[in-house]
């Protein structure tokens, strides 16, 4: 990746490029023996989360042009993330808002760029790959902040400044 994390946080900035491949050694000895530990609670964090992206859904229904996360009956969203869809008729763009959010301490992040963007993906481009859909989500999808342990006030101050 052309720009760590961190470095995407510090910079108020969440573009980034796939050059070539790479690999992922971020976990440890001290993180997984944190992460094994945290098996136990993780009923309960999954619910933490599910209660928060409620409280999302409830404040943001209504806001003309945002499309929230769909959630099935038959399935069990646990809300890794919590990813909205910025429309047309929203007024501001997905990057607008981004800064926006930002600039008040909110941070939120665009999570996937499409793979057929990226620099190491260029040679197995063709000129049949359209990827039309992708094309059209690559500038909507924002993801808000979501953490088990985030206040009613915390939501409510994202949703205020959403709308």
């Amino acid at each position: 990746m052309t720009i760590l994390p961190s470095e995407r946080e510090r910079k108020i900035q969440w573009k980034y490029d796939v050059v070539e491949m790479g690999y992922n050694y971020r976990l440890d000895e001290i993180r997984a023996t944190l992460g094994l530990s945290q098996f136990s609670r993780i009923n309960s964090i999954n619910k933490m989360r599910q209660k928060i992206a409620k409280k999302y859904n409830v404040g943001l229904s209504k806001v003309k042009g945002i499309t929230l996360p769909k959630i099935k009956s038959n399935r069990n969203h646990i809300f890794h993330l919590y990813t909205i869809k910025i429309e047309k008729d929203f007024h501001l763009t997905r990057d607008e808002l981004f800064e926006k959010l930002h600039k008040k301490g909110i941070g939120t992040s665009v999570q996937y760029i499409p793979l057929h963007l990226l620099s190491y993906m260029k040679p197995y481009r063709n000129s049949k790959s359209k990827f039309k859909v992708s094309n059209i989500l690559k500038d909507q999808v924002i993801s808000l902040p979501i953490f088990p342990t985030m206040t009613k006030k915390q939501v409510e101050k994202v949703v205020s400044l959403i709308k």
